[in-house]
């Protein structure tokens, strides 16, 4: 099984600044995909694992 594509969800919640949550979505070759969040989603690191 290989990993042919990666989402980056970089959300912005105005109602909530200081929360920015990163998402990812994770497609394989054999047509399994997930989804999961980035550990650093608080304040300024949300830029860091969006990248």
């Amino acid at each position: 099984m290989k990993v042919t594509s990666v989402e980056i969800f970089d959300i912005h919640c105005p109602e909530r600044p200081p929360w920015n949550p990163v998402f990812v979505r994770i497609h394989t070759d054999e047509g399994i995909s997930g989804v999961g969040e980035a550990g650093l989603a608080y304040d300024l690191g949300h830029s860091a694992a969006a990248i």
